[in-house]
């Protein structure tokens, strides 16, 4: 009698687990959501770890469409285990085997149910992580509904950058356990390159705000863990031509540390300092150096009508 009764709590709890995992999102959605129009963000789009910003009531800055995005960069070479699984069917027999192999709580798992759910098969496996193709998908959140661990979130179907890390663990286990997570150096919430609250504090992990039209490329140079990721396959970069002065006004308006360094003599140039050029590698594309320069020396080089990459 007594191995019955420990039979049906153990189906019990996995029962429990299951619906905790599978079912959508039935809590009261918040008046911000309820403004939203139902043909473009139904309610249970709404429910992942790291979604877009519920700071505003307004919707009109996002568009007609959402896509989903990974908020996890981490390869499983990347992120430390602490065992080795003995099942690896499905995500949730993962998450079921003492919450996961993985030592991040918050990592993708990798067994694919994103994919298997995905009704437009936008999705894939690349590194052991999702690779979603953004031109196939439709944003109908199927992939979230599915995720034991809300690794996935909707963003605007246009937006430019994205959060690549949702964890709310402290940094310090953070560092220990992953080489690509957020570090939490606060330079993303008050740096003077940002409008202030463009990026904001949810507990320990950080949320963009895509209500505002900022330029949000600073972002790529101020993380340390490089966790802001553009989605722009590539950018038209920057160069500096013969009618640089040396003025330096350009130094100080460039976010990404290194990107602009000096080329020549102090003698070469009128004012006595030296000209600058600009490091293709580290340039991140904000453009924030275009109007410092009095001269117009700083030019664009490279294609303008880029597109959305597929990650």
């Amino acid at each position: 009698m007594s191995d019955l009764i420990l039979l049906l709590a153990l189906a019990g709890i996995i029962w429990l687990l299951q619906m905790r995992y599978r079912l959508p999102d039935t809590r009261p959605a918040a008046a911000w959501q309820r403004e939203l129009p139902s043909s473009s963000y139904p309610a249970l789009r709404i429910r992942s770890r790291v979604a877009y910003s519920s700071l505003g009531t307004t919707h009109e800055s996002y568009g007609d469409r959402a896509v989903a995005v990974a908020n996890c960069a981490a390869g499983h070479g990347q992120s430390r285990r602490h065992f080795t699984a003995t099942r690896r069917d499905t995500c949730l027999d993962l998450q079921l085997q003492y919450g996961g192999e993985r030592a991040c709580a918050w990592a993708c798992l990798g067994a694919g149910d994103c994919v298997v759910a995905c009704p437009e098969e936008a999705i894939s496996l690349a590194g052991g992580n999702p690779r979603i193709d953004t031109q196939a998908c439709t944003g109908c959140g199927h992939c979230i509904t599915v995720c034991p661990r809300q690794v996935l979130s909707l963003i605007p179907a246009d937006a430019q950058i994205y959060m690549a890390c949702a964890s709310a663990d402290e940094p310090t286990l953070r560092r220990s356990i992953c080489e690509v997570g957020c570090r939490d150096t606060h330079q993303c919430l008050g740096d003077r390159f940002l409008t202030p609250g463009i990026v904001r504090a949810d507990g320990r992990r950080r949320v963009i705000d895509y209500t505002r039209s900022d330029n949000l490329l600073p972002l790529r140079a101020l993380c340390p863990a490089g966790v802001f990721r553009d989605r722009i396959s590539h950018r038209p970069q920057f160069t500096v031509n013969e009618f640089c002065t040396g003025c330096g006004l350009c130094l100080p308006a460039c976010p990404a540390e290194g990107c602009i360094i000096p080329d020549g003599t102090p003698a070469a140039t009128p004012v006595g300092h030296s000209k600058v050029r600009i490091d293709p590698l580290r340039c991140v594309g904000c453009g924030l150096c275009l109007s410092r320069c009095p001269e117009g020396a700083i030019r664009v080089v490279g294609a303008v009508g880029y597109d959305l990459d597929l990650d």
